[in-house]
């Protein structure tokens, strides 16, 4: 979908789309934000790097296979989810005009993939309900309560994902075509939502829609009065009934303690100390935030004792002020002022008579999604996130555009002046390295089987070993997973310059060899190691309590130096110079080879 509109609609030499300025310009500014913050991230990280291998070394922090492995670290992978939806936004935006069939067309393939997921939920459950005996027990568990998704382990995002198809199937049965498609779709998504469990879906789906749906239609009470004299009364009555019944179960959900559920107040308690790790986080970097991603890997620094006890880290429970505790002032106000935009391009829209059906739908599920946005964080899941982006998109785009407020471009220059000094100082920061650097990216130390000292490596990790010059071995193995057919391939880069790329074997341990003709410039030579992919032990061995990512097995580092001791030898001699010194031997290019010296 992205590609298609980079390489067939977007033209930039051409003439304008007549996309809305005040939207893109907050995306525009959002994404500086994002960009500024990763680049932070990576620069500081960036210590003992070359500073002509800096621009390589930028490059290679974004993985090419991110949609498949996802990235190595937070701020890549966060960066990369939250740009990927912003393009997905703006390409629905620019596309919502030029073709007017567009968002009929991805109102019905959303609506009929989350169907289908749907009944792959039902079938899953009752192939789990066959295999224990069809046992009472099994689904008064799940009528109390317990939470199940087939395709979706964030229970709370598959919520979210099922509310915004469920609004679009809504509006699309007030229409006066295909409406026993839109209900049968409706009916057969209501049981997968339920067993997800995410009660701020529920409540936000019930109030968001009717308001959605009442308010546009209040300058066309002659359409909604034809729309419902034509409906039958049994579809009527059992719409009603529907709604009485889940607003009920969502009321009764939301306070009583089921299943892994907590109770109203425990749940309030949580949110609220939720809320203060998130103020605390924003204080300590009020303008910049603490860097993109950073919020699950730092928040335990933050939290208060109570909810410590609970979570050793965890995210905000709260995107929005996620996004203030990450990217600060600026990047929270760049994405409110983009939420803003399109939410209220998306309200004009639903004015509109020719669009009325179509937009009311895309509006209410946009507008319900971000609700659930407060009490949870669906956009840090991709398979939640893109969606919504592309929904939220074609509503905001289907709105005349209007010009962009006063002060948007004033703020625009304040923030990109912010952002350009800020990643000015972290690449001057880049180049200082500490006195006493320590190993990253590795885990604790082990011993194998055949006695060899070594640690797991994540995708990847950075060692540091003696400026000298010598002859660097650096062991390595891959692990033994049955199910893993791709190899596990290590690329090594010696002060941001890659030197070698070795396949590890799990059968016995490789010795990566490499070469160090120059002496390093600073008190420490920096060693990265980069894995092609990484594994989980509860994911690959079935360990339920270790889920941290790992690649390779590393073992002792050694650097076999070269003494050089100076010779004086007479003028005559073969390979004397001037000084008296003896010239070094011509030898061939032997970086990474297996020749010993």
């Amino acid at each position: 979908f992205l590609c298609g509109w980079l390489a067939a609609i977007w033209r930039p030499l051409g003439p304008t789309t007549g996309l809305p300025r005040g939207i893109v310009s907050a995306a525009a500014v959002y994404g500086a934000c994002l960009t500024a913050s990763w680049a932070d991230q990576t620069l500081s990280s960036a210590a003992g790097i070359a500073p002509g291998e800096l621009a390589g070394f930028l490059m290679r922090a974004l993985p090419t296979d991110h949609l498949i492995f996802s990235s190595p670290a937070p701020e890549s992978w966060a960066g990369l989810n939250a740009v990927t939806g912003l393009a997905m936004f703006l390409a629905a935006l620019s596309l919502a005009r030029q073709h007017a069939r567009l968002p009929s067309w991805i109102s019905v393939g959303f609506v009929a993939s989350m169907t289908v997921l749907a009944i792959t939920t039902i079938i899953q459950l009752l192939r789990e309900w066959a295999s224990l005996d069809y046992g009472s027990w099994f689904l008064i568990r799940y009528l109390q309560g317990h939470r199940f998704s087939a395709h979706m382990a964030d229970l709370n995002a598959a919520g979210s994902q099922y509310l915004l198809a469920g609004l679009i199937a809504a509006a699309g049965a007030t229409a006066l075509y295909h409406r026993r498609r839109w209900i049968s779709a409706m009916v057969l998504m209501l049981p997968a939502f339920w067993l997800s469990g995410s009660r701020s879906a529920a409540i936000g789906g019930i109030l968001v829609g009717a308001i959605a749906v009442i308010g546009s239609q209040r300058s066309h009470t002659a359409g909604l009065t034809r729309m419902l004299s034509r409906t039958p009364t049994w579809v009527k009555g059992s719409a009603a009934a529907a709604v009485v019944i889940a607003v009920g179960v969502a009321v009764a959900s939301a306070a009583l303690e089921t299943g892994q559920h907590p109770g109203a107040r425990d749940s309030l308690r949580m949110r609220s100390l939720f809320l203060q790790t998130s103020a605390r986080m924003f204080a300590s970097a009020p303008v910049h935030g603490v860097g993109v991603g950073q919020y699950l890997p730092r928040s335990a620094e933050f939290m208060p004792p109570a909810l410590r006890a609970v979570y050793p880290f965890e995210n905000a429970h709260n995107y929005f002020a996620q996004q203030f505790a990450e990217l600060g002032l600026v990047g929270g106000l760049a994405f409110l002022a983009l939420i803003a935009a399109g939410m209220a391009a998306g309200w004009r829209a639903t004015r509109d008579a020719q669009t009325r059906t179509v937009t009311t739908g895309l509006f209410a599920a946009s507008a319900a999604y971000l609700l659930t946005c407060v009490t949870g964080h669906p956009l840090l899941v991709p398979e939640a996130a893109l969606p919504f982006w592309v929904i939220f998109g074609l509503a905001s785009g289907l709105a005349p555009p209007r010009p962009p407020p006063r002060l948007a471009r004033p703020a625009a220059a304040v923030a990109g002046a912010l952002l350009i000094g800020s990643v000015g100082a972290s690449a001057n920061d880049a180049l200082r390295l500490p006195a006493a650097p320590l190993d990253r990216g590795v885990h604790d130390q082990r011993v194998s089987d055949d006695g060899v000292t070594y640690r797991w490596t994540t995708r990847h990790a950075v060692l540091w070993v003696p400026p000298d010059i010598g002859f660097l071995t650096i062991p390595i193995r891959a692990p033994e997973l049955p199910d893993r057919a791709r190899p596990f391939r290590a690329q090594v880069e010696i002060d941001g310059r890659v030197i070698k790329t070795a396949t590890a074997a799990s059968d016995h341990w490789s010795e990566i060899g490499i070469s160090l003709r120059t002496r390093g410039p600073n008190a420490r030579r920096r060693v990265d190691l980069r894995v092609n992919q990484v594994w989980t032990p509860k994911r690959d061995r079935g360990d339920n309590v270790d889920d941290r990512p790992m690649g390779i097995m590393v073992g002792p580092v050694t650097l076999q130096t070269l003494p050089v001791t100076p010779l004086t030898l007479p003028p005559s001699q073969p390979g004397s110079r001037s000084d008296g010194a003896v010239s070094p031997p011509s030898e061939p290019n032997d970086v990474g080879g297996g020749r010993t010296p």
